[in-house]
């Protein structure tokens, strides 16, 4: 064999590895602990407290953290009242891949309000654009920010302006509310 051979067999060979390692890499599950979460939230503290939604939004496994910023992390006036109410949407993939949201029926009338939408991490920005499209189109809110704790480099392709504390390469997260067996029922996670 000529040496140009060689070198296309060798090339081809690499980017099979290489492809090999990025799938397993990303589909070994990485799992974060209640101080990843601490570290996440204290980053992105001064972006919530400098916006100062009139109503935070989770996704998903999202509402626990929207739950928390609600109530512990300085979105609360100094009588202890916060300003924030906190509502939680689910998703489902259907047919042909489209995102459906759940629960909308409970979100109500937004209009003019400031949106923060949590959630715990992002992979292909779908499901945050499903849930900002329905805010604005169907609940009229003035902005809505979307905010996670964790943005996976790999597959992240939105368009949209999100907040993040830490950015992943790769592996999938399984963050702390989901080591349970019932959620892993629920998820299959």
């Amino acid at each position: 064999m000529n040496l140009s051979k060689n070198l296309d067999i060798l090339s081809s060979a690499a980017r099979l590895i290489w492809t090999v390692r990025d799938s397993i890499r990303f589909s070994i599950t990485r799992k974060i602990s209640w101080g990843q979460i601490d570290r996440a939230f204290q980053k992105l503290r001064g972006n919530i407290e400098g916006y100062r939604p009139d109503v935070i939004i989770g996704l998903a496994d999202g509402g626990v953290a929207a739950g928390i910023i609600a109530t512990n992390f300085g979105l609360c006036d100094g009588h202890h009242s916060c300003f924030s109410p906190y509502y939680t949407l689910g998703v489902a993939v259907g047919n042909e891949n489209q995102i459906i949201l759940l629960g909308k029926e409970f979100i109500p009338d937004l209009t003019g309000k400031r949106i923060l939408l949590v959630d715990d991490h992002i992979y292909t920005g779908r499901t945050m654009e499903a849930a900002v499209t329905f805010l604005q189109n169907d609940r009229h809110t003035k902005e809505v920010q979307p905010i996670v704790f964790f943005a996976h480099e790999v597959n992240c392709t939105t368009a949209m302006q999100v907040w993040y504390a830490y950015k992943l390469r790769g592996r999938r997260i399984q963050v702390p509310w989901s080591y349970t067996k019932s959620h892993r029922a629920v998820f299959g996670t």
